[in-house]
């Protein structure tokens, strides 16, 4: 895949990276690549780094460096694909998929005509890859859920969407880390917590658990599993 990042200052200590256009697997993966190296190699300039689907956002303690710099690290990151700076993690997520934790379940499996084995099928079969984080802490986007479960965002948001909900907005799945308003799908639910600082995107600190690039895995549980789970899980999701 040939690519020409486009570097662009922000203002006078922020740079925005552009690789593409459109989300896909592949240039989420190039995305993460991006940000790993550029923290690696920038850290002592550098404040935060933000990937986000298409996108890398760098902010540094001064001036930025030179265009001409960043387009080198770039290009050094890209070039030697077959030795990545990172290994990505595999993670995997158990889920309730029932209508009494996932008020969108029924909804969505008449819409696309599916039962709901049919449906989970669907939603599990696939390894989504983390495309960013966001919109609020903890908050992974994966992609791509399957074409016959992807729906739109809701047209009015909910007021309270439950910790651990997980959804799907147009062709991303996720998980809400904690109790929000949210206008996702929600489909089901995992019974672990997810910390707030779960993925942080501060290049200050140690690497965190789920990154940008790392592969992620739903399956499916039953109802006493995911009591017991949410009874005695206090810790993070690992």
């Amino acid at each position: 895949m040939a690519l020409a990042p486009a570097v662009q200052a922000l203002n006078d200590n922020t740079l925005l990276i552009t690789f593409g256009d459109t989300p896909s697997e592949q240039l989420a993966a190039i995305v993460g690549r991006s940000w790993r190296f550029l923290k690696q190699h920038l850290a002592k300039q550098l404040i935060n780094a933000v990937p986000a689907s298409t996108t890398l956002l760098l902010e540094f303690k001064g001036k930025p460096p030179s265009t001409e710099k960043v387009e080198s690290l770039l290009s050094n990151a890209l070039m030697d694909s077959e030795h990545p700076v990172y290994t990505p993690k595999q993670h995997i997520i158990p889920v309730l998929y029932d209508p009494d934790v996932a008020p969108d379940l029924n909804a969505i499996m008449k819409q696309s005509n599916l039962n709901l084995d049919q449906l989970i099928e669907l939603h599990t079969n696939k390894i989504y890859r983390v495309f960013a984080l966001g919109f609020m802490p903890g908050f992974a986007f994966l992609g791509e859920v399957d074409k016959r479960i992807a729906f739109p965002r809701m047209a009015t948001p909910r007021v309270e969407v439950a910790a651990g909900s997980v959804g799907i907005a147009e062709n991303i799945t996720g998980i809400y880390p904690r109790t929000s308003p949210g206008g996702w799908h929600i489909i089901g639910r995992c019974p672990l917590e997810l910390s707030p600082d779960f993925l942080s995107e501060n290049p200050t600190e140690k690497p965190p658990s789920f990154s940008v690039g790392d592969e992620v895995q739903f399956t499916a549980i039953q109802k006493r599993e995911f009591e017991s789970l949410l009874a005695k899980n206090k810790s993070p999701l690992k």
